[in-house]
């Protein structure tokens, strides 16, 4: 009975540890996915995010001008301009649901 607990918990270690080991934190993927034109500090100052305009998340005005939602649905869906051209590649297909949500928390945490 014992041999049979050992070997169920060391086959729980190795199925539960490989998705752990992979798991990244809000911090982790923004810097990973969005640093190129967000920058590390969220505020945009990239030769990309002046080129686009990328508003300063920093600033509580204009973290205040979106809902959680509407970022998870960004970050999700990307970004077309009013030429439809993309101006942020989706990253549906990059995170799970549940890694856009850490970076909407994230991006939430850099508000000063």
């Amino acid at each position: 009975m014992k041999k049979l607990i050992l070997t169920l918990s060391c086959a729980m270690i190795l199925t539960i540890t490989p998705a752990l080991l992979q798991a990244k934190t809000g911090e982790e993927l923004f810097l990973k996915n969005c640093k190129a034109c967000h920058g590390t500090d969220g505020k945009g100052q990239t030769a990309m995010g002046k080129r686009l305009k990328i508003k300063d998340y920093t600033k509580a005005e204009v973290q205040a001008d979106f809902t959680d939602e509407f970022m998870a649905k960004v970050i999700k869906e990307g970004i077309k301009n009013e030429k439809g051209k993309k101006v942020m590649l989706p990253f549906e297909k990059k995170m799970t649901p549940e890694e856009i949500a850490e970076v909407v928390a994230y991006v939430r945490s850099l508000k000063e």
